[in-house]
């Protein structure tokens, strides 16, 4: 997957919490979609918009609504092809 490498370089705390949001809400189901979600959340966290709480830990809550969002735009791609803008 592109850009893995940028997960990768995120902090130790950021990158374990995702994983674990990957493991327990999203489940091992895709793994395509789990690189997806890991990738995207690292162009997040690299753009300075990574979902942290107030004393700097990754944001459990926030990060596993943003799987769960993330997982039904996922899933409903395959409905949005061919369907003009």
């Amino acid at each position: 997957m592109r850009n893995l490498e940028l997960f990768n370089r995120l902090p130790e705390d950021y990158k374990v919490t995702v994983n674990s949001i990957i493991e327990n809400a999203l489940g091992d189901e895709s793994p395509d979609m789990n690189d997806a979600f890991r990738v995207w959340q690292a162009e997040i966290f690299e753009a300075g918009g990574g979902a942290t709480a107030e004393d700097g830990w990754p944001d459990l809550k926030m990060i596993e609504s943003e799987a769960l969002a993330f997982r039904g735009g996922w899933e409903g791609r395959d409905k949005a092809e061919g369907v003009l803008l």
